[in-house]
């Protein structure tokens, strides 16, 4: 499953793998029993233990696959930890150092002693998606920046993600363990995976991968149950799977998790649905608009807008502009309305809403100096960047000197009130 080929000498005695291998955790904030509220924004701590009776491990690599979590759950990383480089500020999401009294201190120290992969989509490092990965890099042990699991059973908090409800009733579930891999198709090495010691090829403890389909690790998902009402009034009828596509409840923004676009050309947005749609929409079917004050929508702008299917034809690619070329339609400081309100037949009305932030790097609905330096710190990918790589401000597919340049002309841009009446 970790193919990144670390070239490590086992110099080191491997610690003794604990009996009934290790479980994960994942701890909602709020922890509600009654259910969440459509659109809640929870906080989930993932959380590993080993199982009482074993040995103290220090951890190698860890992994999770998210390839499983339901489609309409929108996942964001909110932890950060420093790489070092000074004034860039905290860049390597999820991953949590807080068991290590130096890291906490100086995160960059742990930074630096540990391979990071926090992308959630495909990146240039892991071409994988929606996996998160980490792996301690050093030749000998180091008891100050080695994650450790105490042979007590403890839980030791190792990431943290950020998971918004869907806009509809049902369960959603968030699995981290990828449970299917042994049948999967393609036969990739899928699945959660810990490793302990110092030969991530003598020890190591995986769960539903095609290498090892022993559940050595167990737990790893979570179940959301969202409700119009809370709490929610006993069992709650799951969101519709019927390929019909009238039974399509709803569209819902799933890319961009932090709800702004940042590109000055070329933004790309994906809606996704619970059954397949009949076909891509034609223009004026489906609606996008600028939204004015009074709750007046601007005129309908999806004449420049290229649709294309994906998933099944469950996902919806909405990109600006009807060539290669990226194209501008989608204004800096404006906020849009995606939505049919009868026109695209055979689906069920939707609507969401975003801002256009240009240079919004790092996703917070502004665009500061600091993301001209998070930018600035990214100049490594040439080509093939992803169309949701928050770094390529000019949607060329790059992330180059280009970029810094377009985001730098937009700073002071201060976040983008939603106009009165929406």
């Amino acid at each position: 499953m970790f193919s990144r080929g670390f070239v490590v000498c086992s110099i080191l005695a491997l610690a003794t793998v604990a009996q009934g291998g290790v479980q994960v955790q994942l701890v909602p904030t709020p922890n509600q029993p009654g259910g969440y509220a459509i659109n809640q924004v929870v906080q989930v701590d993932v959380k590993l233990a080993q199982s009482p009776g074993g040995s103290d491990n220090r951890l190698r690599m860890v992994e999770f696959d998210l390839q499983d979590t339901n489609v309409l759950l929108t996942v964001a990383l909110p932890l950060t930890h420093d790489r070092g480089t000074p004034t860039i500020g905290d860049d390597i999401f999820f991953w949590s150092f807080s068991s290590l009294p130096n890291c906490v201190t100086s995160p960059s120290f742990c930074s630096f002693n540990h391979f990071v992969d926090d992308d959630l989509v495909a990146g240039p490092v892991d071409t994988r998606l929606n996996i998160l990965s980490i792996a301690f890099r050093a030749l000998t042990v180091d008891n100050t920046s080695q994650l450790f699991l105490p042979l007590s059973g403890a839980p030791l908090t190792v990431g943290k993600l950020q998971v918004t409800m869907p806009p509809l009733q049902g369960d959603f579930t968030l699995n981290l363990m990828n449970s299917d891999a042994p049948t999967d198709a393609t036969g990739l090495d899928l699945g959660a995976r810990v490793d302990f010691g110092f030969d991530p090829h003598t020890i190591w403890r995986s769960h539903g991968t095609i290498e090892d389909p022993t559940p050595d690790v167990s737990g790893g998902t979570y179940t959301f149950k969202v409700c119009n009402v809370l709490p929610c009034p006993g069992d709650v009828v799951p969101p519709p799977t019927s390929s019909n596509p009238a039974f399509t409840a709803r569209g819902i923004l799933i890319v961009p998790p932090n709800g702004t676009l940042w590109r000055s050309a070329g933004n790309v947005v994906r809606l996704t649905f619970p059954a397949a749609l009949p076909g891509i929409p034609a223009a004026g079917q489906l609606l996008i608009q600028e939204m004015l004050a009074g709750g007046v929508a601007g005129p309908d702008l999806s004449a420049s807008f290229a649709f294309t299917l994906e998933s099944g034809n469950t996902v919806l690619r909405i990109r600006d502009g009807l060539t290669a070329t990226p194209t501008a339609t989608l204004l800096h400081r404006k906020w849009y309305v995606i939505r049919n309100t009868g026109g695209w037949t055979g689906v069920a009305n939707f609507e969401t809403q975003f801002p256009s932030q240009v240079g919004d790097a790092q996703g917070n609905n502004n665009v500061l100096g600091a993301d001209v330096l998070t930018i600035n710190g990214a100049l490594t990918c040439i080509s093939n960047c992803g169309d949701q790589n928050r770094k390529d401000i000019n949607g060329d597919g790059r992330v180059l000197g280009a970029d810094v340049l377009v985001a730098n002309g937009k700073i002071t841009s201060l976040p983008v009130a939603k106009p009165s009446g929406w």
